[in-house]
């Protein structure tokens, strides 16, 4: 095993403190390293069973490393895992590649977890489709009845049953107040006797209509905030133990880019109009907050309606629920920075999504970008700059050259 055979899984960002989450195949068998050149290196099996105490908050050590909660001692270092440290471990597990040897580690996992890996690049065809792929799934590792899915809104703060399967006819809402505010602090929250646990009341008279006597929630983050939850039910009252709710933190992992996007389709800008009104709204609020604003025009001529579907299928899920994105003509389609830290973040993103824009357009598109205030004092001149960009980029030939306009 060489220093080159190591690849990067996951660079995390603990608590001010990064840990870097490297894997290597060697002879059909995959290992896990630990905090880089002359960190702590894991079989799989092992890895696996970390991630299974860390979700459960139960300790463990093994070959150089510990997990005495909150802490994980990885060698001589340690990191102060909360919720965001722990999600983005078990998120890491997701990434694995499958072995490519002939003597597999664990044959039974890898085709399960290249399945989730599927769902997650999955078109974005809306939530009851996806989670009826994730029920499929649940019930190849899971003895569970049902799943349901709770979608935040803001507004109200509640949640809104937004799918089940099996599916149900009557709306649902949960008030966020007393019991979710507790749970939106969790990982994951095993229940395993609804009409037992006291911190389950207000769930008692949904368990007696559907017909469910243990519910293990895992709490859906697309960014910063709880946005969903998802429920995974069992007709009796029976003990969840740690490998469950390992494998729920993963289905809900798999749900994730599907939750994010619907989210921030209910906030997009239906109309042409709309986008531009947003972008009012936008450059009035960065001015107010002192930070920038990012326009990105994508330009590509002769797209069919099939590859320009796909497109803003691209963009979609790249945004962040500030974000919008809008096809602005056949040839134009136009993605709104509302919050970023520096103005150099949008032709950043501009050239991470170029990569992916690529596969759907059989081509490069002609990029511009423009910045308020750097480039830009106004909504107005901001959209005439991005424009400028992208026409000037289009005419030097497209082929992902990104032009940025100096004012």
């Amino acid at each position: 095993m060489y220093e080159r055979d190591w690849q990067l899984l996951a660079p995390l960002s603990i608590e001010g403190s990064n840990l870097i989450v490297e894997y290597c195949e060697l002879e059909g068998r995959i290992a896990i390293r630990l905090g880089g050149f002359a960190g702590v290196v894991l079989p799989l099996s092992e890895f696996e069973l970390l991630i299974q105490h860390i979700s459960s908050g139960r300790g463990w050590s093994s070959n150089g490393v510990r997990w005495s909660p909150p802490l994980l001692h990885v060698g001589a270092r340690s990191f102060t895992l909360k919720d965001a440290g722990k999600r983005a471990l078990v998120e890491t597990l997701t990434r694995l590649p499958s072995p490519s040897g002939a003597q597999v580690f664990q044959p039974e996992v890898n085709p399960w977890q290249r399945k989730l890996v599927r769902l997650l690049h999955e078109p974005l065809e809306g939530l009851q489709p996806a989670l009826s792929q994730l029920a499929t799934l649940a019930h190849e590792r899971l003895d569970i009845q049902g799943l349901s899915l709770w979608l935040h809104d803001p507004a109200t703060s509640s949640y809104s049953l937004a799918a089940r399967v099996p599916k149900l006819l009557e709306p649902g809402v949960l008030d966020r107040r007393g019991y979710l505010e507790f749970l939106e602090q969790c990982l994951v929250l095993p229940v395993h006797d609804v009409q037992a646990d006291a911190r389950a009341t207000a769930l008692r008279s949904i368990s007696e209509a559907w017909y469910f006597g243990a519910l293990l929630q895992v709490p859906i983050r697309p960014e910063r905030e709880v946005g969903a939850i998802l429920w995974l039910e069992r007709r009796e009252p029976q003990p969840w133990n740690e490998l469950d709710q390992l494998i729920a933190l993963q289905l809900a992992e798999a749900l994730r880019p599907h939750v994010a996007a619907s989210l921030t389709q209910a906030h997009q800008p239906a109309s042409l109009e709309a986008f531009k009104r947003y972008l009012e709204q936008a450059v009035a609020q960065a001015r107010l907050q002192a930070h920038p604003v990012g326009l990105i025009w994508f330009k590509s001529p002769n797209l069919t309606e099939v590859q320009r579907a796909r497109v803003l299928d691209v963009l979609r899920r790249s945004l962040r629920q500030s974000d919008a994105a809008i096809e602005a003509s056949p040839e134009d389609f136009l993605l709104l920075l509302s919050t970023m830290r520096t103005p150099g973040g949008a032709a950043k993103a501009a050239e991470r999504i170029v990569a992916r824009l690529q596969i759907v357009m059989g081509k490069l598109p002609a990029l511009g970008v423009a910045v308020f205030p750097d480039q830009a004092a106004s909504a107005e001149e901001l959209w005439q700059q991005a424009n400028l960009a992208a026409s000037k980029a289009l005419e030097r030939g497209g082929g992902g050259g990104l032009v940025q306009v100096k004012k």
